[in-house]
């Protein structure tokens, strides 16, 4: 706020917004503040980025292999090995 106003954010109860403070108003609020009024500027909205979690590519998998990896008589691509012919 530019200066300190008094406004309805609700149109129905009036309150006051000080001068030096950042305010999320409604439109139409912001619209009578900013050029009917002459006591606010707009500030753009930027959001605030979310922090994202990036695993560790260095860590384990804390579960075992899955069932179908740890049936015996399979390698590791599902396929049956080839027989010992040595015997």
């Amino acid at each position: 706020m530019l200066r300190t106003a008094e406004g309805s954010p609700n149109g129905i109860s009036v309150r006051s917004y000080s001068e030096g403070e950042i305010y999320d108003l409604p439109e139409t609020l912001a619209r009578v503040f900013i050029h009917d009024m002459n006591v606010a500027e707009e500030i753009p909205y930027v959001p605030t980025p979310k922090k994202v979690e990036v695993p560790n590519r260095d860590e384990k998998a804390l579960t075992g292999a899955p069932n179908n990896k740890m049936e015996t008589g399979q390698d590791n691509k599902g396929k049956k090995p080839k027989e010992d012919e040595s015997k």
